[in-house]
């Protein structure tokens, strides 16, 4: 081959994804599908613009292999804590569970198929795209929910998954039982050495490289180990995809891994575009003419096994059918690495071209309704949320609610006595880390409360801390009405579901309550929509991190408190125009300009251990030191206003000082523990400047 056709064939191959990625993005069609587009209209079954599109796979077998090492990267055991439940429990059971019932039906309609063909075309339906569903989740602010964290443990799983289905294809190739054993050997051995090189050589060569401070060496270091990892597997007949995501695994030991993952992403990028448009030059429409009624039919055929093994799976797991219908339907889908595998399956005898063809088509097809699948899914997912919004039940809680109650209620929690519903309760929906925060507050100051959580692990976790949580779905009038919502009090909406959050709003405001919503969300455009459906307090954790971040600069500058406070509740009250950009503050913000640039009090608090602590005004020459003058001292809820120079000062005194920022700066490190305080010894009560007034 002469190089100046491969350069050909690589400017023509990345030109055409840009002319077709500019409409793409207009059209809000994901990356990888407009790349597939591309590969399609270049490829020998269109236009034939590639002359040799063995040019194009061989780096797209160079970006499979950066892709899966970046997914070696990630998986560490801290993320798989995480969503280890989905991980360990729901990836499995939907990965068996898609493998056998696609390879059951394949066997039992007239397809021809044997056992062994069958097999692996459950396997090259089970897996689903981690490249189009994620940014999808992101951007949808779904990645946070229950059916997020879930969906995210079963593409960890699936990717993971790859790698013994690699080691198996050439096993199920060989058609005997017995050649799967030298698979399995060599897979424990992989797995062996991985653990045995990961805990104790290269975190040390991986740190050794970063340590050195030379950028260059730290791409050159994972493209090396990357490559030279494929190589190796490829030598050794398996997969060179394999090597690549054990090598990330490998890499991943070290604490560097993320500086790592950073500097080689744009490569991944670059070569797993690249892969996509290979793929997309595999699917010949000339060989397809006639059969596009088949490909339609195995397509839904197999949206429809895996949304089904996926709904039944998170059903299993104790998930209410709402998230077990959004979960199943976004997985539908076929994923990037079926293509990985299918090229494997196609050299070893288990794939005809026919049939590559026919997967390749549907897999496409597949890819390409992804974004539809997801609306699809959130669609599906309202019909379980309690209707338009009306899922039709009885006003009041109903009398299955007070023994739901009782059984909830905890001992050290607080009991409902009799089973009858409470009255005046906060009703807590969601039990992360703002459900516990604020279920702790209110069983510390004594406040009635029931929790409602709809993922059964933290439900165990609530129980075993005494806390009263009921299993539920707060966009289901029934889980809500079982919490006694007739006469809560407060309702907080503390969960990152924003479909659930807005449905759960609408229902509670359809119900005959009085009850104060307080809801939380993400992202400040969440609010007028919740404030519409009904809520008397939204919580954007956007812009309550903004007003977190600009109150603690202006403490910083030593602006009086209460400005800050009335600064905070103007934004507030004025719907975050400020920090949108509005310039609605008015005064207030020009008051505070002028507290920053002149003189301003502040208070301190005199440690035991502080230098002041024993010592006289006067000795400690404040004044003299640094211009700031203490005004007042409030001891024991006392106020002693221009203290004199011989006042002593004790543990526990607040200090009121006046000052420029300088002075004041100034001032607290002369006060503060590590200071020392020159010239102490021999100092006589009178050494300072005057008085303090």
């Amino acid at each position: 081959m002469s190089e100046s056709s491969v350069l050909r064939d690589l400017v023509i191959a990345l030109s055409a994804a840009l002319l077709v990625l500019l409409p793409s993005r207009r059209l809000k069609i994901p990356p990888a599908v407009g790349f597939l587009i591309t590969g399609a209209i270049i490829g020998p079954g269109a236009l034939g613009l590639i002359g040799d599109p063995h040019h194009v796979e061989v780096l797209a077998e160079v970006g499979v292999s950066v892709l899966l090492f970046v997914i070696g990267l990630e998986f560490s055991l801290a993320r798989l804590r995480e969503i280890g439940r989905a991980f360990l429990l729901a990836g499995p059971l939907h990965v068996l569970g898609t493998i056998v019932l696609v390879g059951g039906l394949l066997l039992l309609l007239p397809t021809g198929a044997t056992p062994h063909s069958a097999a692996f075309a459950g396997m090259l339906a089970a897996l689903s795209s981690t490249a189009m569903l994620l940014p999808l989740l992101v951007g949808r602010g779904e990645i946070h929910a229950p059916q997020g964290r879930l969906i995210l443990g079963i593409l960890l799983f699936q990717d993971f998954a790859i790698v013994p289905m690699l080691a198996l294809t050439p096993a199920l190739a060989g058609g005997g039982g017995l050649a799967a054993a030298p698979g399995a050997l060599v897979g424990i051995a992989s797995a062996a050495t991985v653990f045995l090189v990961a805990r104790f050589l290269m975190p040390r060569f991986v740190n050794a490289v970063i340590r050195s401070g030379v950028r260059e060496l730290y791409v050159m270091m994972a493209v090396a180990v990357c490559l030279g990892a494929s190589l190796a597997t490829k030598t050794l007949g398996l997969s060179a995809a394999l090597g690549a995501f054990l090598a990330g695994i490998l890499v991943s030991e070290s604490e560097y891994a993320h500086q790592i993952i950073g500097e080689i992403l744009p490569f991944r990028d670059l070569f797993a575009s690249l892969f996509f448009v290979s793929i997309g030059m595999l699917l010949r429409p000339d060989q397809l003419v006639g059969q596009w009624p088949q490909v339609s039919a195995w397509m839904l055929l197999i949206l429809g096994v895996k949304s089904l093994v996926g709904y039944l799976v998170i059903l299993a797991l104790g998930f209410p059918s709402r998230i077990a219908a959004v979960t199943g339907i976004s997985l539908a889908q076929v994923g990037e690495f079926s293509f990985v595998l299918a090229s494997v399956g196609r050299d070893r005898g288990l794939l005809t071209q026919g049939q590559e063809q026919q997967f390749l088509a549907v897999a496409v097809l597949s890819l390409a309704l992804t974004p539809f699948l997801v609306r699809l899914a959130a669609w599906a997912g309202s019909l379980r949320m309690g209707g338009a919004l009306g899922w039709m039940i009885p006003a009041g809680p109903g009398p299955a609610a007070g023994p739901v109650l009782e059984r909830a209620a905890a001992p050290g929690g607080p009991r409902i006595p009799g089973g009858a519903a409470p009255v005046g309760h906060v009703i807590v929906v969601g039990y992360g880390i703002n459900g516990r925060n604020l279920s702790r507050v209110l069983r510390e100051t004594g406040i009635p409360y029931i929790i409602l959580e709809v993922n059964p692990v933290l439900v165990r976790r609530a129980r075993r801390e005494g806390q009263p949580v009921q299993l539920g779905d707060a966009s289901r009038r029934e889980s809500l009405a079982a919490c006694g919502l007739r006469d809560a009090a407060v309702v907080v909406l503390a969960i990152s579901d924003p479909a659930a959050t807005r449905v759960a709003v609408g229902l509670i405001r359809e119900y005959d309550t009085k009850a104060h919503i307080i809801a939380r969300t993400r992202l400040v455009s969440e609010v007028a929509e919740l404030m519409r459906l009904g809520a008397d307090e939204v919580i954007p954790e956007e812009f309550e991190t903004s007003i977190a971040i600009f109150a603690r600069v202006l403490r910083r500058f030593h602006v009086p408190g209460n400005i800050v406070r009335l600064q905070e509740r103007a934004l507030r009250e004025e719907g975050y125009g400020f920090l949108r950009g509005g310039d609605e503050t008015g005064t207030l913000v020009e008051s505070v300009s002028r507290m920053i640039e002149g003189a301003t009090t502040d208070t301190f608090y005199l440690a035991p251990d502080s230098p002041a602590v024993g010592r006289t005004l006067g000795r400690l020459d404040l004044r003299g030191r640094t211009r700031a003058l203490v005004i007042a001292v409030v001891r024991e809820g006392k106020h002693h206003l221009s203290p004199e120079p011989d006042f002593e000062f004790r543990a526990g005194d607040i200090l009121v000082l006046v000052g420029d920022h300088a002075a004041l700066e100034a001032a607290f490190g002369i006060l503060t523990p590590e200071a020392t305080i020159p010239g102490e010894r021999g100092a006589s009560p009178g050494g300072g400047t005057g008085p303090e007034r």
